[in-house]
C-alpha cells in the first residue's frame, strides 16, 4: 500500500513536472511572438517616418518648383510689358 501512494505521489510530481516544462516552453514561444511583433512594430515605424520625409521632401521640391515658375512667368511679364511700352 506505501508503495503504491509512493508510486502514485512519483507519477503526480512527474505530471506536475511536465505540466511546468509545457507551461515555460509555452510562455517562451509567446515571448518570441512578442519579441517579432515589436521588431515588425518597430520597422513599419521607421519606413512610416521614411515615407513621410520622402513625402514632406517631395511637397517642398513642388513647391519651390512652382514659386520658380510663378517668378519667370511675372519676368516675361514684365519684359513683355516694357518692349511693348518701347515699342
Amino acid at each position: 500500500m506505501l508503495r503504491k501512494k509512493w508510486n502514485l505521489q512519483r507519477k503526480s510530481n512527474y505530471i506536475k513536472l511536465i505540466h511546468r516544462r509545457l507551461q515555460d516552453e509555452k510562455e517562451k514561444e509567446t515571448q518570441k511572438l512578442r519579441e517579432k511583433q515589436e521588431k515588425a512594430k518597430d520597422q513599419q515605424s521607421v519606413m512610416d517616418a521614411i515615407r513621410a520625409k520622402r513625402a514632406f521632401e517631395e511637397s517642398d521640391r513642388n513647391a519651390r518648383e512652382k514659386e520658380k515658375q510663378e517668378i519667370l512667368l511675372r519676368v516675361i511679364t514684365i519684359d513683355k510689358l516694357i518692349y511693348n511700352l518701347l515699342k
